[in-house]
């Protein structure tokens, strides 16, 4: 349909939908009669696998729905409450809300991870008291706003302040993200210490001795849990140990102190803690591929190419396997599957950043797709992003197009021999 005629529906607003090979476009026009239409929205999905549409047909409808309205992304490791049936979501809702609630009253044994075999999933509303101290708690909290004499108090206002943001991540309704996080609770604490405000200077009127005494004993307790908390914080490496302290048998505690090992060149630490890792959970992407990198710095290649493989059969959606296997493959000159692999980490891909563009475009100029390879740069330069690598990758393309002056100039060698300008595909 041109752009000069738009009468099949007269009373309709104009859509278009784009399905491409990763990707959809959706586009909402004004008609504006008389006129080219005019752009009112435009949108883009979330990124699919390009398997999923085969010569122009859709072969895999659940990708699409999911890049069309949305998926809980987070691992089975980081919130297994996403996989779990609605009844056992709903208990574990119920006992999370007691578990907030606590901890704002009293922060004990707080920890920051409640991941994957840390939290326990309520599969029997008689596992514990959790479930059903977490029904009560929201019944008063509820009761507090709509009763009469308490809606407009401190105490109602309170509840209703705690409620609203609580509810945004109770697990009721929304599952995407961590299964819990208790920096969450940061703005819902607000309401709990009105409410505890109110009480004590009901107590204050009465008698106030004894809400001094209240006071002060509140002041002491939190004093004993937040000044040694305090030291979790100092460093990366304290707030992974810390987590271990807190949860030794969670996957995600043992892979994050891995990975800190790991960028701290601690290798033999990193493979005890990754191991541990893939012991309590064997099906986890992430730590695998961090095995898969602690394989590569120990001279295995062949043992990293297998992890990143067998990843990827657990999640071919996850953009930075891709990117770990085309990295490995550019280190083994084996340029088509690198860029292949690059490829897909850019699909597949929330944010990719410069330095992820800049393996590509290192790809297409070890294939001779030096024009391409160009654009990717010219892009990066564009971002005011530039390197030393940056520049000798360009440099090397315009060589190759036999624009030498411009290939000297970008590297600063004004009488560089075309021998030294055919070197630079040495560095990168």
């Amino acid at each position: 349909m041109g752009t000069n005629n738009f009468n099949f529906y007269h009373d309709e607003p104009l859509f278009g939908l784009d399905i491409g090979h990763s990707s959809m476009k959706v586009m909402q026009l004004d008609r504006n009669h008389g006129q080219l239409p005019k752009v009112l929205g435009y949108g883009v999905s979330n990124y699919y696998h390009n398997e999923a549409i085969n010569n122009g047909v859709i072969v895999d409808y659940a990708a699409l729905g999911k890049a069309a309205f949305g998926y809980n992304s987070a691992s089975f490791v980081i919130n297994p409450l996403n996989q779990a049936e609605l009844p056992i979501r709903l208990m574990t809702a119920f006992k999370m809300a007691f578990i907030y609630i606590q901890k704002i009253i009293f922060p004990a044994n707080l920890s920051a991870t409640h991941a994957y075999n840390h939290l326990e999933l309520v599969t029997n509303p008689i596992q514990g008291p959790e479930f059903f101290l977490g029904i009560l708690s929201l019944a008063i909290l509820l009761f507090l706003i709509f009763y009469k004499k308490t809606k407009l108090t401190p105490v109602g206002i309170g509840a209703l302040i705690f409620i609203i943001p609580y509810f945004m991540v109770s697990r009721f309704v929304f599952t995407g993200g961590e299964l819990l996080a208790e920096r969450w609770m940061y703005f819902p604490s607000i309401g709990l210490a009105a409410m505890w405000g109110f009480l004590i200077e009901g107590i204050y009127k009465k008698n106030n001795f004894i809400a001094w005494a209240i006071l002060g004993v509140i002041l002491l307790l939190s004093t004993a849990v937040i000044f040694p908390r305090n030291k979790v914080w100092l460093s990366n490496e304290a707030l992974y140990k810390s987590m271990i302290a807190d949860a030794p048998n969670s996957a995600q505690a043992h892979y994050t102190l891995a990975q800190e090992y790991l960028n701290q060149g601690r290798i033999e630490s990193a493979g005890k803690h990754i191991d541990q890792a893939l012991k309590i959970y064997s099906k986890y992407p992430a730590a695998i591929n961090l095995a898969s990198a602690i394989s590569l710095k120990e001279g295995n290649a062949q043992e990293a190419e297998k992890l990143l493989l067998y990843s990827l059969t657990l999640n071919p959606l996850l953009a930075k396997t891709h990117l770990a296997l085309g990295g490995l493959y550019y280190s083994q000159q084996d340029y088509q599957k690198a860029l292949s692999y690059f490829e897909k980490n850019i699909a597949f891909s929330y944010r990719v950043n410069n330095e992820e563009m800049l393996f590509y475009a290192a790809a297409l100029a070890k294939l001779g797709r030096y024009e391409q390879s160009i654009d990717v740069l010219e892009k990066l330069t564009a971002q005011k992003y530039v390197t030393d690598r940056l520049e000798r990758i360009l440099a090397f393309n315009y060589y190759k197009l036999g624009k030498l002056d411009q290939a000297r100039k970008i590297v600063g060698w004004p009488d560089a021999s075309e021998n030294q300008l055919a070197s630079l595909e040495k560095s990168f």
